[in-house]
C-alpha cells in the first residue's frame, strides 16, 4: 500500500509540474508595438447583408468599436 501511495504521489506531482510549464506566459518581441497590449477584434456574422436587421446590426458592431476606442481599448 504505501508503494501505491507513494507512486501516486510521484504522478501527481510530475503532473503540477507539467501542468505549470504549460502556463508560462509568452512575451511579444521586442520590437512589437503591441507587446503587452490587448487588441480586440468584434466578429459579426450575417445571414445576409440587405435585410435592414443585419444593417443594424452591423451598425452596432461599428458603434461597439468607436465606444471602446474612445474608451482607450484597441479594437
Amino acid at each position: 500500500m504505501k508503494k501505491v501511495l507513494t507512486a501516486m504521489t510521484i504522478v501527481l506531482a510530475a503532473v503540477a509540474i507539467l501542468a505549470a510549464a504549460g502556463c508560462k506566459k509568452q512575451e511579444g518581441a521586442a520590437g512589437d508595438p503591441n507587446s503587452g497590449k490587448k487588441t480586440y477584434r468584434i466578429a459579426v456574422i450575417p445571414k445576409g447583408t440587405t435585410h435592414i436587421f443585419w444593417k443594424s446590426i452591423h451598425a452596432g458592431a461599428i458603434k461597439a468599436q468607436q465606444e471602446l476606442k474612445a474608451a482607450g481599448i484597441d479594437v
